[in-house]
């Protein structure tokens, strides 16, 4: 590949995944017949422009663009299993960036992304993402029941005493409102059958006497604000 065009690369400063897709691209141009350099024109010019948003960007944004692909545009994410980011308490976000660094909470692809932001990034990201609009709740259209019978569950395990009387979030406790469905599912039966901890020692204990049901429930409830 032509070393002037990776020289280029590096001077439009884009964050690694953007640069990965790049050099790819770079590599494929790179075989083509000689009638590809207007494509290759083209594509730098493309680079270009792709360069200058993500200088434009804040340096939350410019670091956030490493996590659009699971968490969606300003951490927003369309699908239900990966947990929506916008909107979270910093300081919750930062416990977890930290708790994936450390080893406490383990997930492939959260641990070695986490391993790879310094204490200030952390502290950026999380800034950035806490400053972010929520998406509006969207729990699946049929579980009516499950969510009315999921508000009466919330109330007596006293879930707002911790995540706010709105269950938005404050402090070092996540915001529930608007959650995927299907990541609340996940992550209370991890708490309950003990793949996940809390530094609190809280959730673990209060999941312990959840049935599978009332999982459901809380889920719909949660996710349907």
């Amino acid at each position: 590949m032509n070393r002037c065009w990776l020289m280029c690369l590096d001077r439009l400063g884009l964050a690694p995944s953007l640069r990965l897709v790049a050099t790819a691209c770079l590599m494929a141009l790179a075989v083509m017949p000689a009638a590809a350099d207007v494509d290759a024109e083209k594509f730098m010019a493309a680079m270009d422009k792709l360069g200058a948003e993500q200088a434009a960007r804040t340096p939350g944004a410019q670091l956030y663009q490493n996590c659009v692909y699971c968490h969606g545009e300003q951490g927003r994410a369309e699908s239900s299993f990966y947990p929506r980011l916008a909107g979270q308490p910093a300081d919750y976000l930062r416990q977890q960036l930290q708790a994936y660094r450390q080893g406490q909470r383990q997930n492939a692809i959260m641990s070695s992304m986490a391993l790879a932001l310094s204490g200030k990034e952390i502290d950026v990201l999380a800034t950035y993402l806490a400053a972010q609009s929520p998406r509006p709740g969207d729990a699946p259209a049929d579980h009516g029941a499950q969510v009315t019978a999921g508000q009466a569950r919330a109330v007596a395990l006293g879930c707002g005493a911790c995540h706010g009387n709105e269950y938005q979030g404050q402090g070092s406790y996540a915001r529930l409102a608007g959650q995927g469905y299907d990541y609340l599912v996940n992550q209370l039966t991890d708490f309950r059958d003990g793949q996940r901890s809390d530094p609190a020692a809280v959730m673990p204990g209060l999941a312990a006497a959840l049935s599978d049901q009332d999982i459901e429930n809380l889920s719909s409830y949660f996710s349907a604000l």
